[in-house]
């Protein structure tokens, strides 16, 4: 073989060799860059899970907080409108004496006395019917017609109503009109805000929905 063709053998044989060390690498190079694009893939989708994590818990904790804080302003709201109604309740009942239902009122206060009275009484023993002295003449009136054997005490200050008791006061049954309130007041705290709820939009209008 001459000279020429074994140098020929020889370029062919080392381009060869280098065109496969060049496909290795190419071949490595795609591979490395396949993996890495993978990796990369996977930790973008594992950065924007955390982060979709991360905005929604804070999003509940915004929602959370927002609530306790709506509900704060409701029951605020709800107890000055209530203090407001107990307010305007007082001052209503205050001038009751005044009204001309009064009488009525009364007479169904001192009957509501002395029937819860009644089964504390012993036999012969009288009830006292204790008044404010405005009420004179209406509550005697009231006993007279009535046929009430009851004797009467003016001892009271109060916006209206009676106390009828027991000798000795062993058993009292406060039936005035600011005992009633007093007696009332918890069962309106709780039940005058789901009133109010429940009340018609004026005019006919609905209520927005929740």
């Amino acid at each position: 073989m001459s000279l020429d063709a074994i140098l020929e053998a020889i370029d062919a044989a080392a381009q060869a060799r280098v065109r496969a060390v060049e496909e290795q690498a190419q071949a490595e190079a795609e591979r490395l860059l396949a993996a890495a694009q993978e990796e990369a893939a996977h930790l973008f989708e594992e950065a924007r899970r955390l982060a979709a994590e991360a905005a929604t818990g804070e999003q509940a904790r915004l929602l959370h907080r927002a609530r306790l804080e709506a509900s704060r302003i409701i029951g605020e709201a709800e107890q000055a409108i209530v203090a407001q109604a107990l307010g305007e309740a007082r001052a209503r009942l205050a001038q009751a004496r005044g009204e001309p239902d009064y009488p009525g009122l009364l007479r169904a206060l001192v009957d509501e006395a002395l029937a819860a009275l009644r089964g504390s009484l012993l036999p012969g023993e009288q009830a006292t019917l204790q008044a404010d002295p405005r009420d004179r003449s209406l509550l005697e009136r009231i006993i007279g017609e009535g046929g009430y054997d009851v004797a009467l005490a003016w001892v009271l200050e109060s916006w209206g109503g009676v106390r009828a008791v027991s000798p000795e006061e062993h058993v009292v049954v406060d039936n005035t009109l600011e005992a009633r309130l007093i007696r009332a007041t918890p069962w309106l705290q709780r039940a005058l805000p789901a009133l109010l709820e429940a009340e018609p939009a004026p005019d006919g209008e609905q209520p927005a929905s929740a």
